[in-house]
């Protein structure tokens, strides 16, 4: 079937599908829909110069220079969020951690999907989407950088991308392969309600209830610092390299207590902290729910906590993620990682 022409977003589709060879795109198809609300309006980046030669008053010509980096970020935000089943999104959270492992939860038909923060990513993606009669195509793109935050009811955010070049005339991805995309889940969401966060000292016993803090808002960032270097005989970037990254967890307490503002003590005495944030859904299958859970298993506060006179007091809290020497009492990694909880029985990276 041809591409729409009718201008609303409602008949288009985009996705995301795991490659092979930079530079080199795959056919998308069902289960790589990405559930967004906005695709991050792609778009050519590649700066036309007037040629400036001795003799000319006024330039005769130009030329179009080397295809810049397409960073583009598909939000999952407005009615949109996170999905227990993310799908194509999930894909792109487990390339940027760099590291997954899925195992069945029993003998039940619920799986255990474990991504652990890498050294580096290894992974990339195709980028497909559509416009009123045409299909733009990003035939590489890494994950660089993952923002969550809390919006309308639900777990909100987006994912940074990095792309080679963008086309609109590939052989790969046509209306046949855009018209057969489909999402992993259309409405299994991560809700506000579903979640909960819990924080000790990193040397401390494992979290429990009792070391639930009461939290109205949050956000959490996950970024690798990734380059974008042409090399000679090629018009569009090599694959990107990293190097850095980052990781940082912001928290809004909804009232400023003296328990909570005593948090002061951790910035000055930079005492190290461990914590989850844990959301978990409706049954997935007998015995076991669905679940989206952030571990860290070693904070820093970066700054002194933001406690300002107002009619209520709210108090601010800004960490940085760092390595533990071990993993801490109750979790099973020295470094970030995610757990998720659904029915799906394969890895979102291969």
């Amino acid at each position: 079937m041809a591409t729409s022409t009718y201008p609303s977003k409602r008949f288009y589709n985009c996705a995301l599908k795991q490659a092979s060879t930079w530079g080199t795109a795959v056919a998308v198809g069902a289960g790589d829909g990405l559930l967004v609300s906005s695709d991050g309006n792609p778009s050519l980046k590649q700066t036309y110069s007037s040629t400036d030669a001795i003799g000319q008053v006024m330039a005769l010509d130009g030329d179009l220079g080397l295809y810049e980096p397409i960073d583009f970020a598909p939000e999952f935000g407005g009615k949109c969020g996170l999905q227990y089943a993310p799908g194509a999104v999930g894909s792109a959270i487990a390339a940027l951690f760099g590291s997954e492992a899925v195992a069945q939860q029993g003998a039940s038909a619920a799986y255990k999907h474990t991504l652990t923060w890498a050294d580096t990513m290894t992974d990339f993606f195709t980028f497909a989407t559509e416009r009123p009669g045409d299909i733009w195509e990003v035939p590489s793109a890494v994950c660089y950088k993952l923002s969550l935050k809390l919006g309308d009811g639900k777990v909100q955010g987006s994912i940074g991308l990095r792309g080679n070049l963008l086309k609109n005339d590939s052989t790969t991805n046509t209306a046949t392969q855009l018209d057969a995309v489909t999402p992993e889940a259309t409405a299994n969401f991560v809700k506000f309600q579903h979640g909960v966060v819990r924080m000790n000292a990193q040397s401390g016993d494992a979290l429990d209830s009792g070391d639930i803090i009461e939290v109205s808002d949050f956000s959490l960032e996950f970024e690798r610092a990734v380059d974008a270097q042409h090399i000679l005989g090629g018009s569009y970037i090599a694959q990107p390299k990293e190097a850095s990254f980052s990781i940082k967890v912001k928290l809004t307490l909804p009232y400023a207590t003296s328990t909570n503002v005593a948090y002061l003590d951790l910035f000055k005495d930079m005492t190290a902290q461990k914590m989850d944030i844990v959301f978990t859904g409706g049954v997935a299958d007998t015995g076991y729910n669905y679940s989206f859970s952030f571990f860290f298993p070693r904070l820093k506060l970066v700054a002194p906590p933001d406690v300002k006179l107002e009619d209520i007091i709210k108090n601010g809290l800004e960490f940085v993620a760092e390595e533990a020497a071990s993993a801490p009492t109750g979790m099973n990694s020295t470094r970030p990682y995610i757990e998720i909880v659904n029915l799906r029985t394969t890895n979102y990276i291969s």
